[in-house]
């Protein structure tokens, strides 16, 4: 969606995405829980991905972040995870 080519806004506006928002790296990991939920019977089913369906996902991985940061902030170990994203 941002870098899938050279008119995507994440090539058009690399100011905005060095570092990588912290928010867009919890909308990433929604989009692969929701890839991993369409296999979790073992056959593959489609599944909206919606804000209705995963919101409170997108919620968790927000807080989940958060604390990471939080606990790993004498590393700094987020910021250099989302520079290098």
């Amino acid at each position: 969606i941002w870098f899938h080519n050279k008119k995507d806004e994440g090539v058009l506006y690399p100011e905005f995405y060095k570092p990588f928002p912290e928010v867009a790296f919890a909308l990433l990991l929604t989009a692969i829980e929701s890839c991993i939920d369409e296999w979790s019977s073992g056959a593959q089913t489609n599944k909206m991905f919606t804000m209705d369906e995963y919101q409170d996902v997108l919620d968790e991985h927000l807080n989940n972040l958060a604390d990471f940061d939080e606990h790993t902030k004498a590393q700094g170990l987020l910021p250099k995870l989302l520079s290098r994203l």
